[in-house]
């Protein structure tokens, strides 16, 4: 899921929950909304969360399709954890 993928990203890169929202211009409650995969963030959240993650806008975009009634379920399914591993995987190396 996109948010628990955003929140580990975080953590990760060892960035407060306080000095993300600031940079994001969110509040903590939406944050912690979107990290618990409560709400889904704009387009314009994942464009500035990429930036202040240093990841590709494409990958969090991809990571949020499973709200696009277009995609087939199936095949997000299998798609979507192989997709997150390999983030995560990138950004420990890093």
């Amino acid at each position: 899921m996109l948010g628990e993928t955003l929140k580990k990203i975080r953590e990760i890169r060892k960035l407060s929950e306080e000095y993300f929202v600031k940079s994001a211009g969110i509040n903590l409650i939406r944050l912690k909304s979107i990290e618990n995969n409560e709400e889904n963030p704009t387009k314009e959240m994942i464009y500035r969360f990429s930036y202040i993650l240093n990841i590709p806008e494409s990958i969090l975009l991809f990571l949020n399709l499973k709200n696009d009634k277009k995609i087939f379920k199936e095949d997000y399914k299998t798609i979507q954890p192989i997709v997150e591993e390999l983030l995560i995987n990138l950004i420990e190396k890093q």
